[in-house]
């Protein structure tokens, strides 16, 4: 009888839709046979397509009704988990996001029969309470916990709680075809920066990606790959060396990469970690939730990043990464990051 894995996204950001893509990937290589279905909320679920998974995409309250109440809200979103859960006959319930809403957790409920697992991101910021969302661990089968690099086992994890690497979209097989360096006829010893702070980083407006762009194009032999937003809107830059990407996932060009310049957000930072690419990170100090400055600390303890939150400094910045871009390489490949999407999808298989 074949397998059925329903991924439940809930969240505006890509970082949760990224996640599942990247188990669904590598349950799909472990077991030909499981029938891979995604839920999700997430304004962007048509790049589900390119993975060729079926879905289901509800849109979020405020999108769907400016008059719905959330009780009426989570009932309707019940209603339509519960008709999907009896339709496939799903066998395993996967949930990535910040918090398990009662349609979540009601549909689990109502279905006795499938494992419950939940991947659930930590690194919040130090001194938000999130005994609320602990609450909630008690309906679910399993916790896998995406680590981070230079991250501490700080506490005892419960016996279904599981620490993994971090989890990436990462294809280790792919070989890039007509990539930049081909189409542009760039050389090996010229470098190719990628430079992205991200749809919602203020700083864009003060001027910060200009002063990046310009001193990166006064140092010769270089150019600029600025990455874009799927869903946001086109940055207008018009250079010679410079070229906007706006596709997703971006990662994959990133075996092309010598320097990055990005905000600290978790999956920018490990797929770069991945690829040993020394980068300057930008954390963005406005995000409620998610700690980026202590992510960028870590990375940069290892030695191989650092972090910007001076943007006066942002040029002595550029001027150190190529100085030291062997060493920073060096201490990024010693650190022999692994992709924890396969731990992740074995996991879930093995619940059982």
């Amino acid at each position: 009888m074949r397998t059925t894995v329903l991924f439940v996204i809930i969240g505006a950001g890509l970082g949760h839709l990224t996640r599942g893509l990247a188990i669904a990937t590598q349950i799909t290589k472990l077991n030909k046979n499981c029938n891979i279905i995604f839920f999700t909320t997430n304004a962007n679920a048509n790049i589900i397509e390119k993975f060729h998974y079926q879905y289901y995409y509800v849109p979020n309250r405020s999108l769907l009704s400016k008059t719905m109440k959330a009780p009426e809200y989570n009932a309707y979103m019940k209603n339509i988990l519960l008709a999907i859960l009896e339709k496939h006959q799903t066998d395993y319930f996967v949930f990535d996001g910040a918090f398990p809403y009662p349609c979540i957790v009601g549909s689990m409920r109502d279905r006795t029969s499938m494992y419950n697992i939940w991947i659930k991101r930590e690194g919040d910021r130090q001194g938000f309470d999130n005994s609320s969302i602990i609450a909630y661990k008690k309906y679910f089968d399993c916790i896998i916990i995406p680590g981070e690099l230079g991250q501490q086992e700080y506490r005892e994890y419960l016996t279904k709680e599981k620490l993994v690497p971090p989890i990436l979209l990462i294809d280790n097989n792919k070989v890039v075809r007509d990539g930049i360096r081909h189409r542009f006829s760039i050389t090996s010893k010229e470098k190719v920066w990628y430079v992205q702070l991200g749809r919602a980083n203020r700083d864009i407006k003060s001027g910060l990606l200009n002063r990046i762009i310009n001193t990166i194009l006064n140092i010769e032999d270089t150019y600029i790959v600025l990455g874009e937003s799927i869903d946001g809107p086109c940055i207008e830059m018009e250079h010679s060396r410079i070229w906007n990407h706006k596709n997703y996932p971006n990662s994959y060009m990133f075996s092309e990469i010598d320097f990055a310049i990005t905000t600290a957000g978790y999956n920018i930072t490990h797929e770069l970690a991945y690829y040993n690419i020394p980068a300057i990170l930008v954390p963005d100090l406005f995000v409620v939730k998610d700690d980026q400055r202590a992510r960028a600390l870590r990375i940069e303890d290892i030695g191989g990043a650092i972090t910007l939150t001076d943007y006066s400094q942002i040029e002595s910045a550029i001027s150190h990464l190529m100085e030291k871009e062997l060493e920073m390489k060096n201490k990024l490949e010693h650190c022999h990051l692994v992709n924890g999407a396969q731990q992740a999808a074995e996991i879930i298989l093995d619940i059982v």
